[in-house]
């Protein structure tokens, strides 16, 4: 009978678990067990495991990439075999072994093998089950953690016959990490790695050590490696280490005489390290029996007595173990629910899936420690990391408080409020007492690296948090409805990172600012500004203000509480940048070393722009935000889009080529939901001016003018009104930035009026409107991202294929009205990017890419223009086959290889200009670069051809529940 998988809802000793039955027949999926505390567990659905503790250098499984933990799975990880007595024969069977076979074998060797994967709602525990129904046996495994005790691993045995069982059992784990050896250590020199492994057993407490017995190390000096990796059983039996372990019980048929010879052996040398229990079991009818296998890594000798002792009493050894593991479930079951994870609906699966979305959330943008409350002396930690000469008032501030007694945070914010000093309140507006989050990561994306630090050593929660800016303000995006007397400090923290000409830094953590730096010999390396994050993250944040205290937020558009970083790029001049969009960027490495070392001496506030003073420069919240609507306004290229000219993509940066010559009508439909709010709330306060530095106004303020100017939308049309409208702002904008760039915030101030600020949003609004509708495609959807291109004085927009992004932003966009908005719906349920059998939305529709031989292969009758090229040259540029068709030489990855090669030939062989603007329009036509949109259409997998991704799915999910609700509120007929 086939084999069907199915889902469903069950319970699994007494408690509540998702099943996947005959998991097996699906394709292998990879996943994460998480954890409360820093215990780490990647795995295969079909077998294959790393896990560890902190980050991949703390491994107790080695931490390779995920197609490697997989092809390792017969290796690596949990291994057993049963041995069972059968009418006088001894019949083996090792659970799951098969998965590792051939598909022919596994055919023939799994017609009496039930299969089962089982998680529970935390997603902290995961179970695999097989069930042999021919010898009435069921074995189940399953992971788990501890914050004491670390990785933890459960084996259950059942005889589910109607007759009492005997049978033996070797159960354990294989390649068992060592401790004093990194990732790069074992991926690159695993074989060294071996010759200097040494596991040992306590034999008394029957405790494994794991172990070097030096470092590895060229140096000519001693190195000792004084940390071990351990691994215990919660029974009795002696663990066995010995060589060959898994060959001697089945050739012994699991005689216990075998396992006594072997349980002498009690060093292991130069050896990949295995541990196991072996023993028998007499099972009666529907018993079961189990036991832990308890790992744990980089453990001083200290902490290794300690837990000798502890294994003195193993029953309660045991009881600190059930005790631990409920503790850590408890535990994240309260970090999800102080996130509002925990949902109770008539749809049980929607309630699962808010609450595993929750928990992703939380471990990477964090929780608040103590409900959000303050501690004075954690508060002063910050002060002084960020800016040391502001300790002390810091101290004046909190010298009546105990410093180590939280503090509600309206308490501590009438405190700092009253002093009237700017600076400390800048730095409490940025102080965020989150725990829990981590520098994201994992095998599947191995250049990220994740570090899990949750305690020090006094096992006190850290307060931290460390991320790319354009993934941890999603994160907080969410928490701020959990949290929402901190939505102004996610404000601020945003606001006061933002660069004086409007961009962002690449990474932001507790301690402040971080930026990527040129690397000259990394492909990999790139650094620039990305675009879309900055408005909507924003933008969702002043929202939730507006709702939650509106009137505060009036009132404080004057304020002088913001600060600017002082990235060490340098934007180029206008003309550059046209030249070459691509480059865009000046590094300076002087600069970034200087602030570097300042912020060691002084605090990391030496990464801002620094006033007269010799201060942190501050400036109002109207100027910062009024910053980002000119470095977005600046940069339209009228019905195209804002041009992303900063070196780096947008959300999905799998579309990195866009970078340069791309335009985005994402950001542009999220900057008119910004300039809507922005109108309404300065319609709605009561203050009539406002200040800001001379250069943002001037800006600004001739934007507003140059907008107007191009009110009728012929800009949007005409590639020739296009350039002239585009240069106009591009100028305004180079004079803006280089005034900072020259004197910071050193200028003079000077004051708008309500009315004139209105004037140039009204102005700005209109032309983007009309830009949006212009990127409404026939088939009813709109256009994500266009291309550019420069010809004299003429700038022509090229457009690109559909994409959900586009999509998902243009319904957030509060552009169309929920009529319109379902009309676009609509049409998306019935372009490419639906995906039936998931019954979802891929980023871009899948298509086929050009056969190999299909993408370089050029007819004779095309090349007829370049006859004399082809016989100066021979085949140094286009080479004939045999076939009489010509192909590029294959090392012209790009036309820009190909010109550096033509700009080295000899004169007598170099193209004419008329030859070099055919071969670069034949190398056009036959490539398609212009279209080209980075690794999104030239690979299979993450954000590539026929990818769903689930973070734009749920934005598309958000867009559709808030125009839902805006029918319903407006009584529109789509509702």
């Amino acid at each position: 009978m086939e084999k069907k998988v199915r889902g469903l809802f069950t319970t699994l000793d007494g408690k509540p678990f998702y099943k996947i039955e005959n998991y097996d027949r699906m394709e292998d999926f990879f996943m994460t067990i998480t954890s409360s505390s820093d215990v780490w567990n990647f795995c295969w659905s079909q077998g294959g495991i790393s896990a560890g503790r902190i980050d991949c250098n703390h491994a107790i499984f080695p931490y390779y990439t995920a197609d490697k933990i997989s092809d390792l799975k017969g290796t690596s990880g949990p291994y057993t075999v049963i041995a069972c007595e059968e009418r006088g024969s001894t019949i083996f069977w090792e659970p799951f072994s098969t998965l590792s076979c051939s598909p022919a074998v596994r055919e023939s060797s799994e017609q009496f093998l039930e299969r089962a994967i089982y998680k529970n709602e935390n997603g902290t525990q995961v179970w695999f089950e097989e069930i042999n129904t021919k010898l009435q046996l069921a074995f189940r495994y399953g992971w788990t953690s501890s914050r004491g005790f670390g990785l933890v691993r459960t084996t259950v045995v059942t005889n589910l016959g109607p007759q009492k069982r005997e049978i033996s059992i070797l159960d354990g784990c294989r390649n068992i990490m060592c401790a004093c050896a990194t990732a790069d250590l074992q991926n690159n020199n695993s074989i060294l790695l071996d010759a200097y492994k040494k596991t040992d057993i306590d034999t008394a407490q029957r405790l494994a050590l794991f172990s070097v017995s030096s470092v590895v190390c060229d140096k000519a000096e001693p190195s000792e490696g004084l940390y071990a990796n351990t691994c215990w059983f919660s029974t009795d039996d002696d663990p066995i280490i010995a060589e060959g372990a898994e060959t001697s019980f089945i050739k012994s048929k699991g005689s216990l005489s075998e396992r006594d010879r072997l349980a002498k052996e009690t060093v292991l040398k130069g050896k990949r390290a295995s541990c196991f229990v072996w023993k028998k079991l007499s099972l009666l009818p529907d018993e079961k029996q189990s036991w832990y296998q308890v790992f744990d890594t980089f453990l001083d000798a200290v902490r290794i007595v300690h837990l000798q002792n502890l294994l003195k009493n193993r029953a309660n050894a045991l009881r600190c173990l059930e005790s631990d593991i409920e503790s850590c479930e408890n535990e994240m079951t309260d970090f999800i629910a102080q996130a509002d994870g925990i949902q109770t609906s008539a749809e049980k699966m929607t309630a699962l899936h808010h609450r595993a979305n929750v928990m992703f959330n939380i471990m990477r943008g964090g929780i608040f420690a103590n409900d959000g409350s303050i501690t004075p002396r954690d508060f002063m930690a910050f002060v002084s990391q960020r800016n040391k000469a502001h300790l002390q008032a810091a101290q004046e501030i909190l010298k009546e408080i105990d410093p180590d007694i939280p503090v509600s945070h309206k308490i501590f914010m009438d405190k700092v409020n009253a002093t009237g000093n700017k600076q400390i309140e800048r730095l409490f507006k940025e102080y965020l007492p989150i725990t829990f989050s981590r520098r994201h990561g994992d095998p599947s994306r191995p250049w990220n690296k994740f570090n899990i630090k949750l305690q020090d050593k006094n096992q006190h929660p850290i307060l931290n948090y460390e991320g790319n800016w354009r993934d941890i303000f999603q994160n907080w995006e969410a928490l701020a409805y959990s949290y929402p007397e901190y939505v102004e400090h996610f404000t601020a923290k945003f606001l006061n990172a933002m660069t004086a000409d409007g961009f962002n830094p690449y990474r932001i953590t507790r301690a402040g600012i971080d930026w990527e730096c040129p690397e000259p010999d990394n492909p990999w390396a790139q650094y620039g500004y990305w675009g879309d994050h900055q408005v909507i993250y924003l933008q969702k944040f002043l929202e939730l203000s507006s709702t939650l205290d509106r009137e505060r937020l009036l009132a404080s558009l004057d304020d002088p509480l913001y600060s600017s970083s002082n990235v060490p790029y340098r934007l180029k001049s206008y003309a550059e940048i046209c030249e070459d969009p691509r480059n865009s960027l000046r590094f300076d490495k002087k600069l970034s070393d200087s602030m570097i070392e300042l912020s060691a001496k002084y605090g990391s506030d030496k990464k801002l722009i620094q006033g007269d003073d010799g201060d942190v420069a501050l400036v109002s919240f109207s100027a910062k935000v009024l910053q980002i609507v000119i470095s977005k306004a600046a940069n339209l290229v009228p019905g195209g889009g804002i041009w992303m000219n900063t070196q780096r993509p947008e959300w999905n940066d799998a579309n990195n080529a866009l970078a340069g010559w791309g335009l985005s009508v994402v950001t542009l439909c999220y900057l008119y939901r910004m300039l809507l709010f922005l109108i309404e709330l300065y319609r709605d306060t009561n203050i009539q001016s406002f200040t800001l530095p001379a250069a943002t106004a001037e800006c600004f303020l001739s934007l507003g003018e140059l907008y107007l100017k191009h009110s009728d939308g012929k800009c949007i049309t005409d590639d020739i009104q296009r350039k002239v409208f585009t240069d106009h702002a591009g100028l305004l904008f180079q004079k803006e930035r280089d005034t900072f760039y020259a004197s910071g915030y050193s200028g003079t101030s000077t004051k708008v009026s309500r009315e004139q600020i209105l004037e140039t949003l009204l102005a700005i609004r209109n032309l983007i409107e009309k830009s949006i509708q212009s990127n409404r495609r026939d088939d009813g959807l709109f256009h994500t991202y266009n291309t550019l291109r420069i010809q004299g004085d003429k700038m022509e927009v090229l457009r690109l294929q559909e994409m959900l992004e586009g999509q998902v932003a243009v319904l957030s966009s509060n552009l169309l009205s929920p009529s319109q908005a379902l009309s676009v719906v609509k049409a998306l349920k019935s372009s490419k990017m639906f995906e039936e059998r998931q019954h979802a939305y891929m980023l871009y529709p899948n298509k086929e890419l050009p056969l190999f031989l299909e993408k370089n292969t050029i007819s004779s009758d095309r090349v007829k223009n370049l006859s004399s090229l082809l016989q100066r040259t021979e085949n140094a540029i286009l080479a004939k086959d045999e076939n009489s068709n010509y192909h590029f030489n294959p090392d012209f990855a790009n036309s820009r290889v190909m010109m550096e090669m033509i700009s080295k030939l000899d004169d007598s062989k170099r193209p004419t200009a008329q030859e070099t603007d055919e071969l670069c329009t034949l190398y056009e036509e036959t490539f398609k670069h212009q279209n080209f949109t980075g690794r999104s259409g030239t690979f299979y997998a993450y954000e590539g051809l026929g990818s769903i991704y689930w973070h734009m799915v749920s934005k598309l999910l958000l867009a559709v529940q808030e125009l839902t609700f805006k029918a319903i509120r407006t009584k529109d007929p789509a509702a």
